[in-house]
């Protein structure tokens, strides 16, 4: 049969065709530098939730030991083994830990004799529908590949045929289609698909491409082979290969990988595989001949690995590793995040594991593992971990399993945080609320933009409810605009006149918002009397012939001078009276003159040329009204000045008080001139009473040392000077 390598290292299959594929030496540096890098720094690993189900172990009567790389798993968690019976031989079973165990086949009786399981690599194949492939030699001494489900057996491919020499264990799909290595007849050997009726040649030692071809292939769903071959210039390598089209996947050429084990398979392709490095690393990987990918490395965590591995159609991938710190462990890792299922030291049915394995189809898609365990206590068994949904599966590979991952589809999250899964719960301004909830990411002091928007603050300097940013009075708590009148200044109308009163020249005016001529209060326009001049600046508003009250008042002309004496008669007291302006003391026509200078005018003072006196009094004007001798009688009129006598007697009637006479003449008798009827003459009868009055009079001037006038003392007939 002629084959063709579709992918493979150029210059080292001269029969691939040009330009198809590449092989890891031709891989972008990129993923070299990448797989460099992961020599050092391990995968993350996460603690997954298992439940485990013992399926069978040395304390059944029946089965005395198990092969630790045999247990494969199909999708329905059924788990096929090969054990070593109590009665003796072997025996291939399945079981999904219930109380039914389904038997495929013994040794203890016909047709078998023996199963080839123990090569490299080989393990118990299981279809979907719980029939294992295996090989056998039969009580005939043939050996042949059969596939069986306990009732029912097909017959694979027998050595007896003319195409046959010898055959390893065989893998399975779970169609029921047997992948294997076959010596030929007539020589060299080959790798063959067959489900018992059609068989396919995947690939063959006598071509010009494969020295060598590893002896534990493995198939998967499509039909397609993984395994390990050296090509003809002793490089080796791994490969697919369907019959028609051959991968490369890896090369021991390139400058990565040194050496491989024999890989495993899933249903798009994609092998994992043990393999050295150039370095002298060792890890565990997987490759689809184009993009390869590191599971684990020798190092930090692992000290080695088992160079069985298992991956499923997720591409997760199986693995047993020895630690650095001891011990020993099954994992599932996808490049990204690790998991463990079960090590040794871990409790497991009642005892405690000291020793674990896998085998090649280990690992199903729902992330069940079957294993072979050792326990503590001395008993050996296989069982079934079933990862907690989601904890076999590690969705957006940040190194937590989905069960534990509450964002199991973000990587960059494991708990919704703030945000919720698929944001990041980024604080941009490290104010504590992400970015996701934050109004204002990359402003610490606000999460909402508030009144004034991010970066400004919503500060109110003024109290009044509005912010700074939209206050037009920031500091006013009663404007938050300027207004009319600005900050500070309220637009207050007081008389309501539509001009605030900051611009209101007259604020409690409302007729007017300025002062104008008149002033606030005042209207300018007023004119009563008409003269032309408003009444607020008018001194006479009801006398059109005045602006001012003038010397005469309004409604009084400034004209009149009757007097013509320079004042006008509206202030003239005397409007007749050219000397007066004013009717004084005296009235108006009599001037207000004083002779005697004494304060009182003439007009009124009885005595006008005396400055002593205003009346005559008892003395007459020129003459002092003295009492001497403060009787109550002025000197003037005394009988005895000089002796006070308020009664003025005088006895004998001569003029002369009493009080002034030291013998004071006797009242006269009453003549008979003052007699009625009689009559008197002026003869010296008559005269004696006057001749008596005026000696008395002498008598008491002489007294007293006043002199009088000088007189004439007529005595009827002569006259004569007296003193």
């Amino acid at each position: 049969m002629q084959h063709q390598i579709q992918t493979c290292a150029t210059g080292l299959l001269r029969t691939c065709p040009p330009k198809q594929g590449r092989t890891l030496r031709n891989l972008p540096q990129r993923l070299l530098a990448a797989a460099a890098l992961l020599f050092v720094v391990a995968a993350s690993e996460a603690q997954a939730q298992y439940t485990f189900t013992n399926i069978a172990d040395t304390s059944n009567a029946v089965v005395s030991g198990f092969d630790g790389t045999t247990p494969s798993i199909n999708a329905a968690g059924t788990l096929g083994y090969w054990a070593f019976l109590s009665a003796g031989g072997q025996g291939l079973f399945t079981g999904d830990g219930t109380t039914t165990t389904t038997t495929i086949a013994v040794t203890t009786g016909p047709p078998y004799i023996a199963f080839g399981i123990t090569s490299p690599g080989s393990f118990t194949p299981l279809t979907a529908s719980g029939a294992v492939g295996f090989r056998a030699v039969l009580d005939t001494g043939v050996t042949g590949l059969f596939r069986s489900d306990g009732t029912t057996t097909t017959t694979i491919a027998l050595d007896t045929s003319p195409t046959y020499s010898f055959f390893q264990s065989p893998s399975m799909n779970s169609a029921g289609t047997l992948g294997f290595h076959a010596s030929l007849d007539g020589g060299g050997e080959g790798l063959f698909t067959s489900d018992g009726t059609a068989t396919t040649t995947i690939a063959l030692t006598s071509g010009p491409i494969f020295k060598y071809l590893g002896i534990a292939p493995m198939i998967n769903s499509a039909g397609t082979l993984g395994f390990s071959a050296y090509l003809e210039d002793e490089d080796r390598g791994l490969f697919t290969s369907d019959g028609t089209t051959t991968t490369t996947i890896a090369l021991s050429s390139g400058p990565y990988f040194s050496g491989f084990t024999e890989p495993s398979i899933n249903s798009a392709g994609t092998l994992a595989f043990t393999a050295s490095l150039d370095s002298g690393a060792y890890g565990v990987f997987t490759g689809d001949g184009t993009t390869n990918t590191i599971i684990a490395m020798r190092g930090l965590i692992y000290s080695g690995f088992s160079s069985v591995v298992s991956i499923n159609s997720t591409g997760a991938t199986a693995f047993r590793a020895n630690l650095e710190a001891g011990g020993g462990g099954i994992y599932v890792g996808d490049g990204t995040t690790t998991i463990k299922v079960i090590g040794t030291g871990n409790a497991l049915f009642g005892s405690t594991v000291v020793g674990i394995s896998i085998g090649r189809d280990a690992l199903n898609d729902a992330g069940q593992v079957g294993f072979f365990y050792q326990l503590a206590d001395g008993r050996h068994g296989v069982a079934i971990a079933t990862p907690a949904p989601g904890c076999a599966v590690d969705t957006d590979r940040d190194g937590t399993v989905d069960c534990q991952d509450g964002c199991p589809n973000d990587p960059g999250k494991t708990a919704p945080g703030q945000c919720g899964c698929g944001v990041a719960d980024t604080d941009t301004d490290g104010d504590d609320t992400a970015n996701c909830n934050d109004g204002c990411p990359n402003d610490a002091t606000k999460t909402a933009p508030g009144a004034c928007g991010c970066g400004v603050a919503d500060t109110d300097s003024d109290g009044d409810g509005t912010a700074n940013c939209n206050d037009g009075c920031p500091n006013d708590s009663q404007k938050i605009a300027p207004g009319i009148c600005g900050c500070g200044v309220a637009d207050a109308d007081t008389d309501a006149d539509g001009t605030a009163d900051c611009n209101d020249g007259c604020p409690t005016d409302t007729l007017k918002t300025a002062p104008g001529i008149c002033g606030c209060g005042n209207s300018d326009t007023i004119d009563t009397d008409g003269d032309g001049t408003v009444d607020c600046l008018d001194g006479c508003p009801t006398d059109a012939t005045k602006t001012a009250p003038g010397v005469c008042g309004c409604g009084i002309a400034d004209a009149t001078d009757t007097d013509g004496d320079g004042m006008f008669d509206c202030v003239d007291g005397c409007p007749n009276d050219a000397n007066k302006v004013a009717a004084g003391e005296c009235g108006c026509g009599v001037p207000d003159t004083d002779t005697d200078g004494d304060g009182t005018p003439n007009c009124i003072d009885g005595c006008p040329n005396d400055s002593n006196k205003i009346v005559p009094g008892a003395c007459g004007c020129g003459n002092a009204e003295t009492d001497t001798d403060g009787d109550g009688d002025p000197d003037c009129v005394d009988n005895c000045a000089a002796v006070a006598n308020a009664n003025q007697t005088d006895a004998d009637g001569d003029g002369i008080g009493d009080a002034c006479e030291e013998d004071p003449a006797p009242q006269p008798t009453a003549n008979a001139c003052g007699q009625q009827g009689t009559t008197c003459g002026m003869g010296m009868t008559g005269l004696m009473p006057l001749a008596f009055v005026t000696f008395r009079v002498k008598r008491s001037m002489q007294r007293n040392r006043r002199k009088l006038p000088l007189r004439t003392e007529n005595t009827g007939s002569s006259s004569r000077s007296i003193k």
